[in-house]
């Protein structure tokens, strides 16, 4: 099987700080026993995890609003027809909102 190589190359990447923060960084990188480059890259995977969590949350988001109008709408009785009438409405509402 081959493997990827792309994942075991790596680049080097510069990026320039305010001097509060960079002595920030540093006492951080003292602090915890690391270096700078180890606590950016930490950073980079740490923002990586919460763009995942974020938009599984969307996703939990979006079903749970689904769920809730379709058990709304039965309980109200609504006809097939009157709840496509109602979830047209509820999204040009939504998205006025937005």
């Amino acid at each position: 099987m081959a493997t990827n190589n792309n994942d075991k190359a790596q680049r080097a990447v510069t990026s320039r700080f305010t001097l509060g923060d960079y002595m920030a960084l540093l006492a951080e990188a003292e602090r915890t026993g690391s270096n700078p480059s180890q606590l950016i890259r930490k950073s980079w995977h740490v923002y990586q995890e919460q763009q995942q969590l974020d938009d599984r949350l969307a996703q939990l988001e979006s079903r749970l609003t689904r769920r809730v109008f379709e058990i709304v709408s039965a309980v109200a009785g609504l006809s097939d027809t009157e709840r496509q009438q109602a979830m047209a409405q509820a999204k040009q509402q939504l998205k006025g909102a937005a």
